[in-house]
Formats: C-alpha cells, structure tokens, sequence
C-alpha cells in the first residue's frame, strides 16, 4: 500500500464545531444581556396586611407616605396606628441626608416595629 502525503485539511468538522460553540455564545450572551430568563407569571390576590408600610426619604429630607408628603409628627401619627408586627420599607434618595434616615428608622424602632427593610437599587 502506497502512503500519500496529505496537504490539505478537512475543515467540515472544524466548522461544525465552531457552529456549535457560536451557538452557544449567542444562546449565553441573551441571558446575560436581559438577567433573567423571562416567565409569564400567574396573578394572585395578595393579603393587603401583609404588605409593608413604604416610607420614602428625598434628598431633599422629605418624608412621603403613600404619595403625600408628611412631616415628622404626621409620620409619628402613622406609625401610632400601626401594628407591632407590621413590616417597613424605607427608600430614601441616595443624596438625602444619613441624619434624617436615622430620624426616620429611630422613630421605627421607638414605636416597637421591628421589621425594616431599606430600600437599594440593584447595580
């Protein structure tokens, strides 16, 4: 048997493979792109008293319950009639002031209220 010397490459499964990875970067790259896979998800009634009282803080140092601005005896008066168990969410502006925070999350713990959550924005 005579051996041939080969000088050429066969590059059908080369390409085959690099479809496949190209694929795969594609497929990846949308999921990275978007950060979730997206789901249709199923509506539900909730229990209103499970929702937390949301409080927001602007920069500007103003508190605001349910799109009205309040002032700090205002939101004393909120939290009276609030349920020990009840949670709290407080959002302030990332420029407001650490002081008045504080304010915000003392007069939280003051009323025995336990649960607070602040509010972040994810990077």
């Amino acid at each position: 048997m005579v051996e041939r010397e080969i000088n050429s490459m066969n590059v059908i499964p080369f390409v085959d493979i690099m479809l496949v990875l190209l694929t795969i970067v594609l497929v990846s790259a949308t999921f990275i792109v978007v950060g979730k896979i997206p789901v249709n998800l199923p509506q539900a009634k909730g229990d209103p008293s499970l929702e937390p009282l949301r409080i927001y803080v602007s920069k500007e140092g103003d508190l605001y319950y349910q799109n009205r601005r309040l002032t700090l005896y205002e939101f004393e008066e909120v939290l009276s009639n609030l349920e020990k168990d009840k949670a709290v969410f407080v959002g302030a502006d990332r420029r407001a002031s650490v002081e008045m925070l504080m304010k915000v999350i003392s007069f939280i713990r003051e009323r025995g209220i336990e649960r607070i959550a602040l509010g972040v924005q994810e990077r």
